[in-house]
Order: C-alpha cells, then sequence, then structure tokens
C-alpha cells in the first residue's frame, strides 16, 4: 500500500488535536511531510506539497 492510498484509507478524527498526534507519529515512521486539514467530516492528514 502506498502513502496516498493509505491516507485515503484513514478515517477523519474529530479533533484536529488526535490528528496532529497521528500525523506526527506517521512522519517519524514514514519520513514523509504530512500535514492536517479541516474535512466536511473531521480533520483529515495529508500529504503536503
Amino acid at each position: 500500500m502506498n502513502l496516498t492510498t493509505m491516507l485515503n484509507a484513514t478515517r477523519t478524527f474529530p479533533t484536529r488535536r488526535q490528528a496532529e498526534n497521528v500525523m506526527r507519529e506517521w512522519s517519524e515512521f514514514l519520513s514523509a511531510n504530512l500535514t492536517v486539514i479541516h474535512a466536511d467530516d473531521g480533520w483529515r492528514i495529508v500529504k503536503s506539497h
């Protein structure tokens, strides 16, 4: 599974803090540049460009 597929399959988070905590763990593990955005259904982790 590639990073984009994994991020698309991930649920949204109800709070920004939850999303940022997971994002930090994933960023270290995956050595990827990630960011958190607000979506219609909550907070989502996406690749930063």
